[in-house]
């Protein structure tokens, strides 16, 4: 997680003066979204894991179901808040990010097509995430467009292809899309 806030700052670092401090906070905010998603995820699997993973933590008990979701709006909040004293660029980022990261593990998951667009567009978005400090001129567009599209597309094509590899490969195209 923290590699695409690095790729998103390096982008951008020729037009805008360096900030560890800024960075490792959007590092900081990237990891808590991450974290949050993940923890949404398993409470919205909590069902499928009583019947098919009762030893994972929710099902088990050792973690209490609301304690879970209360954990991923305290990490999800936290982010949010912390971007929106960094910059209006990282909240509205970070906000989008969270939107999408509620879409992938809510209803997306019922489209995999869609789900595989949002991981990607989340991966992106993270990477956008990572550049929020100097958004806004003309220059910065230019030079993250390309690598935020590269990133979208990158992971998309991966997502697609971990979703049908126990079953069949897919298409010779789908296996090198990574690699184009």
């Amino acid at each position: 997680v923290p590699g695409d806030i690095l790729a998103g700052h390096a982008c951008v670092t020729l037009f805008s003066e360096f900030s560890l401090w800024r960075f490792l906070l959007l590092c900081l905010c990237s990891a808590l979204l991450y974290c949050g998603g993940l923890i949404l995820n398993d409470c919205l699997d909590y069902n499928e894991d009583c019947r098919e993973r009762p030893k994972r933590p929710l099902p088990s008990g050792a973690i209490n179901i609301r304690d879970a979701y209360l954990a991923w709006i305290v990490s999800t909040v936290l982010a949010l808040t912390i971007c929106w004293f960094i910059s209006t660029a990282s909240f509205n980022i970070a906000l989008i990010l969270a939107v999408l990261i509620i879409l992938y593990n809510g209803p997306a998951r019922k489209f995999p097509g869609v789900a595989f667009v949002i991981m990607g567009l989340c991966r992106g978005f993270n990477l956008l995430l990572g550049a929020s400090t100097a958004i806004g001129t003309s220059d910065v567009a230019a030079n993250i467009t390309p690598v935020f599209l590269t990133e979208t597309l990158y992971i998309l094509a991966v997502t697609y292809i971990a979703y049908n590899e126990t079953k069949k490969l897919p298409s010779r195209m789908w296996c090198m899309m990574p690699f184009m």
